[in-house]
């Protein structure tokens, strides 16, 4: 997806989000489009995870357009203290997310505790903490709501994907990014299986009418690049979300950014910098 809003993925792209989004020193990514004859681009949301972008050629999404790192680590180390168990340092956090809320608990408790009675509790746990306190610190990345200016001015039609909750998802969308409008918008949904699996992300470009390789994926973690790439899309990895360029690369990202202004050159190449 072109951006991932909330975090962990723009839903990109993380909040896997992911399309045009995110992220995220977040959860997931969305997708962005004019038309049949525009790129789209996915932003992950996980708030962390994910989003997309649409135009013209080829289609571009990505992922996080919010920073959720704080807020999601505030939320569950609340929750692993209902139940007794140790905390974890917030930048311990860009490790844990990005694969689900069920996945994450998973990751957060010690070894020794993770049955999957103990897993419920903590997901149950988590899920009261971060509806209560899930926007205290929770807001775009710099240069996010510019680039999601350009992209709107532009004519590109923009989409979120993550692997945070759909509820969780939808609600960072439409409270922290209600000036812009990305549709598809999905989180987490039952049934549907999260990513790295294409299914929902083939099922995003489908609904926009266009074919996987039109469209541009962004996200900040492994699994949006792995997401873009069994999906047929063009991943763009961001490195103002939780992981490494080593790691972006690794996982077959086919761009690079460390700044949401670098997307323009690579939705309109004419306008990169000549040297």
């Amino acid at each position: 997806m072109v951006f991932h809003p909330c975090g962990r993925e723009w839903l990109g792209p993380g909040t896997d989000k992911t399309v045009y989004g995110r992220p995220e020193r977040g959860y997931d990514a969305p997708h962005v489009g004019r038309g049949k004859a525009r790129q789209a681009t996915f932003y992950k949301t996980h708030a962390k995870d994910w989003h997309h972008a649409l135009q013209g050629d080829p289609v571009r999404s990505g992922r996080h357009p919010l920073d959720t790192l704080e807020d999601l680590a505030t939320a569950a180390n609340r929750a692993l203290g209902t139940l007794g168990l140790p905390a974890h340092p917030t930048d311990a956090y860009r490790v844990f997310v990005g694969d689900g809320l069920r996945t994450l608990a998973e990751r957060i408790l010690p070894g020794e505790q993770r049955s999957a009675a103990q897993v419920d509790a903590l997901v149950a746990a988590f899920e009261r903490e971060y509806s209560r306190t899930w926007n205290e610190r929770t807001a775009p990345y710099a240069g996010v709501p510019e680039m999601l200016d350009r992209l709107t001015g532009d004519g590109y039609r923009m989409s979120v994907l993550s692997n945070k909750p759909d509820a969780f998802t939808r609600l960072c969308v439409e409270q922290l990014l209600p000036h812009w409008t990305f549709a598809p918008l999905y989180g987490q949904r039952p049934g549907v299986p999260k990513k790295p699996d294409p299914a929902a992300a083939l099922a995003i470009a489908a609904e926009l009418g266009l074919d996987p390789a039109e469209v541009l994926y962004l996200g900040d973690t492994a699994t949006d690049m792995h997401t873009a790439r069994a999906a047929g899309m063009a991943a763009v990895g961001v490195l103002w979300g939780f992981r490494s360029a080593d790691e972006l690369r690794a996982a077959g990202a086919r761009h690079l950014i460390t700044h949401p202004g670098e997307l323009a050159p690579l939705l309109h190449p004419s306008s990169a910098p000549r040297s």
